[in-house]
């Protein structure tokens, strides 16, 4: 049966019995033939669906339950993997970086940063290697939510008698480890920990010893106590009495408490520009301050406090009876203003003896170091609850009512002061009484509110503000309560595309909205306005904003290169590179630094760090003005541009390809841009960029760079077609030495 034959059928069983009969089908039908692309992409999207009891909408950005994320991601690595359909392929891509970003929250490029991470792989090797020459004894090995080498290694360089890979929150992954186990002809076992006792049961000779290496404690990201202490617990239950060798050691919090102002952006929204435009916002001041927020604290400079907050010796730990005894964690002083915000991170650390008995510690922190490789920081906002260090520690696992990016969001200055002109310029020209207004994704309700505030009388003016996330809609409705607006704004807590009608039966004559992306269309702008336009609009309703204009621009350097691929070899580990840069991200948002005043970087051979971690290749070009009042009917749409540049001669020190960034504007007086040299944390949005060439030495003289846009319902994608080289007798294409994607 052929692909397109077995995914029909699919369909017509997941019509007529369900998901579960959609799913045996396709497993079947692949069993036999398992080199169908679209097939493979159709399992793995019934497989990532959501959990019953869950929802796909997600307005929070919270994590979403997927179903079956580990056999999704097979299905998905499967797709990519088959000859054939490439349109199939980019799905499978595109979908597979989904799946990473509902099941870990966060980007797959923080999985391929990982890989970068040289102290962390070196302290890992060194530490298997120490304990390879410890006496002989039957030595088991267990890797837990590893970074998807370690357990590779083990395998090829050690005598062990089994190595396991146990993944909680990562299994996704376990296919790609599973593949490069393969690939290195070295057996790893992906079990969850009771499959592993299992089989350890099992094993002759019984294990004496084990080695544990514990990933999440070695990663980027912090990891809190209770996490610790529930794989320790894991760990307890299925090695009993064993000798236990730990990678790392121990595990240290550090932090502190701090009074900077520079993560107020994030954390307690600026009521005076709503003051100054007539609106009270204090019950947003009270009501949207978030428990806590993930940061780069390295991003907003230095002076952070760095005092010891706590640890957990493994070794003692699992000589001790109780379980809860094993933290030791310090008071922390009392913080000196009631608004003080407390910080913290993680280290790892092992002690080794050198030349002779001396104690030498080695240490992974991710802690805010400013290095090249990403870390992050938790900042806990809401302290009041904390009655102890231990619990602000343990805050990070607190349920968020409302993420930072709200109050970022209503902090953005440029954002507020662009809608209320462009909102007020749209009342003023418009001739219709009433105002019938609508509101798409209306959020705390603030362009509602402006919409009312703008139209002179009471009875010229009704205003349907929907928002889909409930907890949001509620506070919403305490806004407009707060501000006497209630007889002229009225807020709908569901999704617009719900509705087949406004309340009241009547359609909207101005219709505001802000559902943008750093990818203008990735929050589905476009199906938001053609729902809207077939059910809860007039024909001729005046839009705000109406356009939006494409502007990108050609860049380079290590610090992109790293987001997008994997090391092909990693502590002698071959294969990494090709396997899991089936994770790269399709497209990543970074925060750039803005444009020199010159478009050509003079990088001569003693380059230094900076210049080799990012440099501009070209300025900024605008790709072209979209018409929101009929792109959403228009979709898919392609546009070709060319970007120029005078050619940048890269060092030896930049590795990886060339890359494109692009963004948008909405044009208005004031415009709202959101371009490169913005970055802060009350600004929402950042640069989308996208790997367009690994063939950068063409970029080395003066060029021109032909390229294709598509839009689609919800995304924007860049395709170079081919570089010309101007000479003064003729154009030399080198088009065939380009990636296709």
């Amino acid at each position: 049966m052929g692909s397109l034959g077995l995914a029909e059928l699919a369909r017509q069983q997941l019509l007529a019995h369900g998901v579960a009969a959609a799913i045996a089908v396709l497993e079947s039908g692949l069993a036999e033939n398992p080199d169908q692309c679209k097939s493979w992409l159709l399992l793995g999207d019934l497989l990532s669906r959501s959990r019953e009891g869950t929802s796909d909408a997600n307005p929070s950005g919270r994590q979403s339950e997927v179903a079956e994320p580990r056999r999704a991601a097979e299905a998905y690595l499967a797709a990519c993997q088959c000859d054939g359909d490439v349109q199939a392929h980019e799905a499978a891509h595109e979908n597979l970086q989904r799946l990473v970003r509902r099941c870990l929250g966060c980007s797959p490029s923080v999985l391929l940063e990982s890989f970068w991470n040289m102290p962390r792989n070196r302290l890992v090797t060194t530490e298997l290697r120490r304990a390879a020459a410890l006496p002989d004894a039957a030595t088991v090995a267990l890797v837990v939510d590893g970074a998807g080498w370690e357990a590779v290694w083990i395998a090829k360089n050690m005598s062990a008698l089994a190595v396991y890979s146990v993944r909680g929150r990562t299994s996704l992954l376990a296919p790609f480890e599973a593949a490069l186990s393969t690939a290195n002809d070295a057996p790893v076992m992906n079990f969850d920990w009771r499959d592993v006792g299992t089989h350890m049961r099992l094993l002759q000779p019984m294990p004496r010893r084990a080695l544990v290496v514990l990933g999440s404690c070695l990663s980027a990201h912090p990891i809190s106590p209770n996490c610790v202490l529930s794989v320790l617990g894991n760990v307890k239950s299925l090695l009993g009495d064993m000798e236990v060798v730990w990678i790392p050691g121990r595990i240290v919090w550090r932090g502190g408490w701090t009074s900077s102002t520079q993560l107020d952006g994030c954390r307690i929204v600026d009521a005076k520009p709503f003051v100054e435009r007539g609106l009270d916002y204090s019950v947003a001041v009270d009501s949207l301050l978030p428990h806590h927020h993930w940061v780069e604290l390295s991003n907003f400079g230095a002076g952070w406090p760095d005092e010891h907050i706590g640890c957990l010796n493994f070794e003692e730990a699992w000589r001790s009876p109780e379980q809860e005894d094993v933290l030791s964690v310090c008071s922390i002083p009392t913080p000196q203003t009631a608004n003080d915000i407390f910080v913290w991170w993680t280290s790892a650390e092992v002690q080794a003896a050198v030349e002779g008995e001396q104690l030498q510690t080695h240490l992974v922190a991710c802690g805010p170091c400013g290095d090249t490789i990403r870390t992050w920081q938790i900042a806990v906002f809401d302290t009041s609850a904390c009655s102890d260090t231990r619990s602000l520690l343990d805050a990070v696992e607190v349920p968020l009512v409302f993420r930072s990016y709200h109050t970022s969001m209503l902090n953005d200055n440029a954002r507020t002061a662009y809608y209320d002109a462009a909102i007020a310029a749209a009342v003023h020209s418009k001739d219709v009484v009433p105002l019938v207004g609508l509101d798409l994704g209306a959020g705390t309700g603030v362009l509602s509110m402006l919409l009312a505030k703008h139209v002179e009388t009471t009875t010229q003016c009704h205003v349907v503000a929907v928002e889909g996330e409930t907890r949001l809609a509620g506070l919403a409705q305490k806004l407009v309560d707060a501000n006497s607006l209630d007889n002229r704004v009225l807020v709908v807590p569901q999704l617009s595309t719900a509705m087949q009608e406004l309340p009241g039966g009547r359609r909207a004559n101005v219709c505001v909205h802000e559902i943008f992306g750093s990818d203008p269309l990735s929050e589905r702008v476009l199906p938001s306005l053609r729902h809207a336009r077939a059910n809860l609009m007039e024909l001729d309703v005046t839009l705000v904003p109406s356009h939006f204009t494409l502007l990108c621009a050609l860049c380079a350097g290590n610090r992109l290169s790293k987001l997008f691929s994997a090391p092909s070899v990693v502590e002698s580990v071959p294969g990494v590179g090709v396997l899991f840069g089936h994770l790269a991200p399709v497209v990543e948002v970074a925060a750039l630094p803005a444009f020199l005043e010159r478009d050509v970087v003079e990088l001569g051979p003693m380059a230094d760090r900076t210049t080799a971690e990012f440099v501009w290749l070209s300025l900024a070009v605008e790709v072209g003005t979209f018409d929101l009042r009929t792109l959403p009917d228009e979709v898919p749409v392609q546009r070709n541009f060319k970007i120029l540049g005078d050619g940048v001669a890269l060092p030896s020190e930049v590795v990886g390809g060339v890359f494109l960034a692009s963004w948008f504007r909405l044009d208005g007086d004031p415009a709202l841009d959101t371009g490169p040299g913005q970055s802060s944390p009350s600004r929402p949005w950042a640069q989308c960029v996208q790997p367009v060439s690994a063939a950068r030495d063409a970029f080395g003289q003066p060029f021109v760079a032909e390229f294709v846009v598509r839009l689609t319902d919800d995304r924007v994608r860049y395709k170079l077609e081919r570089v010309v080289l101007p000479d003064e007798e003729e154009t030399c294409s080198l088009g065939s030495l380009f990636d296709e994607t």
